[in-house]
């Protein structure tokens, strides 16, 4: 399927069918991103279940580390017992060196160009 036409499948929410592939990044490589595509009230959302929702909700709520960590750790529990998704792998960054080039790989994978800079 050409991506325009998925895109607005997927916009429509719930329109996809029973299989669709799609990929997932988050700048700031927290919990809480991750699971945008599950939380309560999502239009895009395509699994419901209550105790994992409070979960995330207590995760997103707080400040407190131990209780975040808790909260995305029993989350994760639920989701991989109820298997709402089939995480298939993730994309590794490839990068290439060069001498003429000062640039420092990111933590959050992202490649920016403006980061790099011509080499004196």
């Amino acid at each position: 399927m050409e991506f325009g036409a998925y895109l607005d499948k997927y916009r429509k929410a719930g329109d996809l069918g029973q299989l669709s592939l799609l990929g997932q990044a988050w700048p700031t490589i927290d919990a809480d991103g991750l699971f945008t595509l599950f939380k309560p009230g999502n239009q895009y959302a395509y699994w419901n279940d209550t105790a994992f929702d409070e979960q995330l909700v207590i995760g997103a709520t707080t400040t407190d580390v131990a209780t975040r960590e808790a909260a995305y750790k029993k989350a994760t529990e639920i989701m991989c017992e109820e298997a709402p998704v089939l995480f298939l792998y993730a994309q590794p960054a490839t990068y290439g060196v060069s001498n003429k080039v000062n640039y420092t790989p990111r933590g959050d994978d992202w490649m920016r160009a403006f980061d790099m800079t011509p080499a004196q």
